[in-house]
């Protein structure tokens, strides 16, 4: 198809995300999932694709000052066996906790508001969704190089390549003890995502894009 036919528009993400959640709202989120003050956080399916594995084999990499719980958030799959596995070769099962029941989008936008980092490894997506999630809740994004998921986080957020463990393990090192480094990655992701990914821009986009093709 001819390139010049075809116009890209962006999505934006649920509104609750842009909701700041005050700290008592938090922690009583976090009491009902039973989850630590602090952690890492996955949020999406559970499948081969998702990277998961690499991501379990970067985090038996980090400095065990840096162990904090690694909290998996998507429906129970077949594939979560193979993580079990993996946790437990490395001993790290009692690191990782699952939720597969989570209630709604305003508990889950809490729990993206309290993790230290959202952590997303996927080798290939459509878009990249719980990037912008991550993104509006002003929270730290890891994510990989490829695929569509650039353009989701815009140039701010942090990547790796998602054949690479230790370039991953290396991200989140770089994210927890720099505090300066990851407030302006936060910031600037934050912006990016305003400024591209709100409802208001989108719209007229798309407005545009109809009086465009009228006047042909």
């Amino acid at each position: 198809t001819n390139p010049d036919k075809i116009k890209v528009l962006y999505q934006s993400c649920n509104p609750e995300f842009k909701i700041q959640k005050n700290s008592a709202h938090k922690k009583n989120i976090l009491d009902k999932y039973k989850l630590p003050n602090q952690f890492y956080l996955y949020v999406g399916s559970i499948e081969p694709r998702k990277n998961l594995l690499l991501l379990i084999e970067a985090y038996a990499q980090l400095h065990n000052d840096l162990k904090i719980p690694l909290v998996i958030v998507g429906k129970n799959a077949a594939f979560k066996h193979e993580l079990l596995k993996k946790a437990e070769k490395l001993q790290l099962l009692n690191q990782i906790v699952y939720i597969h029941d989570l209630k709604s989008v305003q508990d889950l936008s809490a729990v993206y508001q309290s993790a230290e980092i959202f952590i997303y490894p996927s080798r290939y997506e459509g878009f990249g969704i719980p990037i912008l999630e991550a993104a509006f809740s002003k929270t730290a994004i890891i994510t990989s190089n490829s695929s569509s998921l650039p353009e989701a986080g815009g140039p701010f957020c942090n990547y790796f390549n998602p054949d690479s463990s230790e370039e991953l393990c290396f991200q989140i090192e770089k994210i927890l003890t720099d505090e300066a480094f990851k407030k302006s990655s936060i910031e600037k992701t934050y912006k990016h995502a305003e400024l591209h990914f709100n409802n208001a821009t989108i719209q007229n986009q798309l407005i545009q894009y109809y009086k465009n093709l009228l006047e042909i």
